[in-house]
């Protein structure tokens, strides 16, 4: 699962990079491309850090257990905020699909509106997940560089 979770994360913030440098009208296709990979990655990537990083689970007699690993407080939020990134994709979908169709009054204003609501729950769960190793030390040490000759 920890694999699965870098690939998503690093599909998500490649993705938002795209998508800062190409806009729609300039180059679609790769536009649209970057978008739904961002749609697909982040919304994977929540997940499964939420999973991961919020308990952890066990089988024990074909039946799941799991152990909270962070507070509940801490899960909680990452919980509100997938729900609000998820339930924001959809709803930006149903507006874009309603603008192309009919291209009602004020649609694709809505359509922006959540898409902007999608970006900020996006940031919000990475500051989340990253406030959660604010007191973590990350060392990184080798050995002397030359050893020195047998005598």
């Amino acid at each position: 699962l920890v694999n699965f979770l870098y690939i998503f994360y690093f599909v998500d913030i490649f993705a938002l990079v795209g998508l800062t440098y190409v806009q729609s009208n300039e180059w679609f296709p790769l536009h649209a491309f970057f978008f739904g990979s961002f749609l697909t990655a982040s919304p994977l990537f929540m997940l499964s850090g939420k999973l991961y990083l919020s308990k952890k689970c066990f089988y024990l007699l074909l039946v799941l257990y799991c152990v909270p690993v962070v507070g509940q407080s801490a899960y909680r939020s990452r919980k509100r905020t997938f729900q609000l990134h998820l339930s924001s994709i959809l709803i930006s979908m149903f507006f874009y699909v309603h603008h192309n169709s009919s291209c009602g009054d004020f649609v694709y204003t809505f359509f922006a509106f959540f898409e902007y609501i999608i970006v900020f729950s996006n940031i919000y769960f990475h500051f989340l997940f990253g406030s959660e190793f604010a007191t973590s030390t990350l060392s990184i040490e080798s050995g002397p560089m030359y050893t020195s000759l047998p005598r």
